[in-house]
């Protein structure tokens, strides 16, 4: 009998180690805050909602616009605090043009900021084909560079930069006539 209470014994403690070993490799540390998946989309022409940019990002349904060097960028913003850095983010950039001919060439584009960081991805520069084609574009970012264990803070937008009509009202009614939806998408784990 004393064989068999060893054996019991042994696997009994086997077993207790094993849930342990799980049970440690299945905790995320400061990371344990549930996950968040994120799409931010907007329509364009039926959002009037168009502003200047300011500083900080405003996470909401607003268009935002700016001027530089004869051109005309407009662009949606995103920001995403409490980010886990343990692993690599993913962020995905979309941009649907209507069924319109486009005129003008047109870049679009997607960028993220953290810290002193930041990384951006043309999804296209030039002519621009109607719809059904989407342009869609995924930036891998690896935070842990810029806050280390801590958690990460990330600016997002996504834009489309044309040349200038010549005043506000000529851009925005061209980018909402050739432009139908923009879209930031991610999933992130919740720093605590």
């Amino acid at each position: 009998m004393k064989p068999n209470t060893t054996l019991l014994f042994f696997v009994c403690c086997l077993m207790l180690l094993q849930i342990a070993c799980e049970t440690e490799k299945d905790k995320n540390g400061a990371c344990d805050a549930g996950s968040e998946s994120v799409e931010h989309v907007l329509l364009t022409n039926i959002n009037d909602s168009i502003k200047p940019f300011s500083f900080p990002v405003v996470n909401g349904k607003t268009i935002f616009y700016k001027y530089f060097n004869g051109k005309v960028t407009f662009f949606i913003a995103y920001n995403k605090v409490n980010i886990c850095t343990i692993e690599h983010l993913n962020v995905t950039y979309i941009v649907s043009p209507s069924d319109s001919a486009q005129t003008l060439p047109m870049k679009i584009y997607g960028e993220a900021y953290w810290s002193a960081y930041s990384d951006d991805l043309v999804l296209v520069s030039g002519p621009i084909q109607p719809s059904p084609q989407v342009y869609t574009g995924v930036l891998e970012l690896g935070l842990q560079q810029a806050f280390g264990d801590g958690p990460g803070d990330v600016d997002f937008y996504v834009a489309v930069e044309f040349d200038t009509q010549g005043s506000f009202e000529a851009d925005s009614l061209y980018f909402k006539h050739h432009i139908d939806l923009m879209a930031i998408e991610f999933k992130s784990d919740n720093y605590l």
